[in-house]
């Protein structure tokens, strides 16, 4: 109606479209639109009629995520506006928001009706080279879709094929050498396989997926994590615990705990940083086909024994790579425990690690030993338990190994006898703790032997009765 005509001033509510009622008496009950461009039920809206006053969302004209075509396996949330120009979630949505068209970024054909035919993305960051047609499916798994090997039924005892060889657009590449790396310019595909799969023999530890989120942080759960950026994220396992900081580029990992263990933050002495401690993604030849133990190979990330230069705090003068080191190391550069974060020393005598008898006749305690805090009143007990038990101890005879009568009869006294029991050289939890062997063998009293690492003092032990003085 026009401004001078009498429907204007008739104290009704006239609305020419939506299904609105026509001389509405003003301040009367809301009522709703129907039939209105902007409340399409062709975009899938679950509020198609909405009441007037009724505040409105984006449910009120479309589902937020509809269920059409493929936004099942696109939508996270609300990232429409990754690939609706013009979309976001508050009343200023764009131009092309309300214009009846379908407006995708990334090759999709702008201004495309919608309901009409479904079209093909390209140029897609999210999709590599590859074209996918909108709304086709496919019987791959979540994953497999977009990367990986797309007709493999995914488990937890195979959730390597998830990962490339086969790259966003199809390839797999060329596998090259034990390792099975491919070596040429496509980083998606790379050394994935040989850090899943541990084909050179090296370093197997946990499941594939805790493999997985040791370069790329906790696993995705929808598609949302796909924007062409393959830049890692870090866990504690590469970081050592966040005491490392690596970094990638130019295909190039620096700085990671699994390559370069010597590194600022790293677990060795800083002068044992190997050849290879930027290893190339694409590098089939960084650890050599055949023997794997050679000193070549292990000189990749740090130095051992025979190489020059090569620093430790316990004598390896007697030692090269080509020596079994399961005696004290538990392997051989493979395994768990080459990547466990501990040196292990597992067996020999104790004086790998510290000293196992008094020097200086009887008063002294501490050879090698890294945590000046740990002297304390050592010598005074080794002494007193060699003399109760009429031992003496020959740190160079297997007899007084770990485990052994003598070492029980004075170390297994106040710590483990056990080697895998709160005496893991980390500096974790579990880093020498004395716990009696676990027994209640040494109890005073109701209370089970403890000792209180605050005050550095035992309690309810034999030897004492009462709580002791610090160590």
């Amino acid at each position: 109606t026009s401004y001078n005509d009498a429907a204007h001033t008739d104290a009704n509510v006239d609305i020419t479209v939506g299904g609105y009622p026509t001389n509405k008496a003003y301040g009367s009950a809301k009522s709703t639109c129907s039939s209105v461009s902007c409340h399409d039920p062709g975009r899938g809206g679950v509020e198609l009629t909405p009441v007037w006053g009724t505040p409105a969302n984006c449910a009120s004209c479309h589902a937020i995520a509809p269920a059409t075509g493929s936004h099942t396996a696109h939508i996270s949330g609300d990232n429409c506006a990754t690939c609706h120009l013009g979309a976001s979630r508050d009343t200023a949505g764009g131009a092309e928001h309300l214009d009846g068209n379908i407006d995708a970024l990334n090759g999709y054909p702008l201004n495309k009706a919608k309901n009409s035919d479904f079209a093909s993305c390209s140029t897609a960051a999210c999709h590599g080279p590859s074209s996918p047609v909108w709304g086709v499916n496919t019987t791959n798994h979540t994953c497999t879709k977009c990367h990986g090997t797309g007709t493999a039924e995914v488990n937890a005892g195979n959730r390597y094929v998830v990962a490339p060889p086969k790259n966003l657009a199809g390839g797999s590449g060329t596998e090259t050498g034990a390792g099975k790396v491919d070596t040429t310019a496509d980083s998606k595909i790379g050394a994935h396989q040989t850090h899943l799969r541990m084909f050179n023999g090296l370093s197997d530890f946990g499941t594939f997926d805790s493999r997985c989120e040791a370069c790329h942080g906790t696993l995705p759960v929808s598609g949302s994590h796909a924007n062409n950026s393959a830049v890692p994220v870090w866990n504690n396992f590469t970081t050592n615990n966040g005491a490392m900081s690596p970094s990638y580029s130019n295909g190039s990992c620096s700085n990671t705990y699994c390559h370069n263990p010597a590194g600022a933050g790293g677990i060795l002495n800083s002068l044992n940083v190997g050849s290879g401690p930027l290893p190339s993604w694409t590098n089939a030849s960084y650890i050599a086909d055949g023997a794997l133990k050679t000193q070549a190979n292990c000189g990749q990330c740090h130095k051992s024994p025979g190489d020059a230069g090569f620093t430790s705090t316990v004598d390896h003068s007697s030692f090269t790579i080509a020596t079994d080191c399961v005696t004290c190391h538990g392997h051989n550069g493979n395994g768990i425990t080459h990547i466990n974060k501990l040196k292990d020393a597992t067996g020999g005598s104790c004086d790998g690690c510290h000293s196992y008898d008094t020097t200086a006749g009887g008063t002294a305690w501490g050879k090698n030993e890294i945590s000046p805090g740990g002297f304390g009143a050592h010598a005074k007990h080794i002494e007193h338990f060699k003399a109760r038990a009429g031992v003496l101890l020959d740190n160079a005879s297997e007899a007084d190994a770990y485990g052994s009568a003598k070492f029980n009869a004075v170390c297994g006294v106040c710590h483990s006898q056990s080697k895998l029991v709160d005496h893991s050289p980390d500096g974790g939890s579990a880093n020498r703790n004395v716990n009696f062997n676990g027994s209640t063998a040494r109890q005073f009293g109701a209370s089970p032997p403890s000792y209180n690492s605050t005050t550095k003092s035992c309690s309810s032990v034999d030897c004492h009765f009462r709580p002791t003085p610090a160590w």
